[in-house]
């Protein structure tokens, strides 16, 4: 189920009132919304320090050299964003599954174009 506008709204204010105290405000919210919901929900979409753009080439940079660094580690995007200003674990794992999808679509047309010309 999806976080409405208004949701988002209360949630933002009740964290500037409450700050992180999530268990508190999921009982002011009064829905049927978990604190751990609500803490991902904040964490992840509406903080402000959240960067909401593509990376810049900075940071494509400095996400590949820490992707490089930390790729065998299990908590590598947990790790990769605590060193990229404004990224989220989940913003810098999309990054990558994004990335790879593209790489594999662009490999799977030369592989079909190859194939043709075979």
């Amino acid at each position: 189920m999806t976080f409405s506008k208004e949701e988002d709204n209360r949630i933002i204010g009740l964290v500037k009132e409450h700050e992180r105290d999530f268990k508190k405000i999921a009982r002011l919210m009064e829905n049927c919304r978990s604190a751990k919901q609500i803490r991902e929900r904040y964490d992840n979409h509406l903080a402000d320090d959240i960067k909401g753009e593509k990376l810049n080439e900075d940071e494509e940079k400095v996400f590949w050299e820490l992707y490089c660094k930390y790729s065998t580690e299990k908590q590598k995007w947990k790790l990769i964003s605590s060193q990229m200003s404004g990224r989220t674990t989940l913003q810098v794992k999309n990054h990558y599954n994004n990335f790879q999808r593209k790489y594999y679509r662009r490999i799977k047309k030369r592989k079909d174009f190859a194939l043709i010309l075979n």
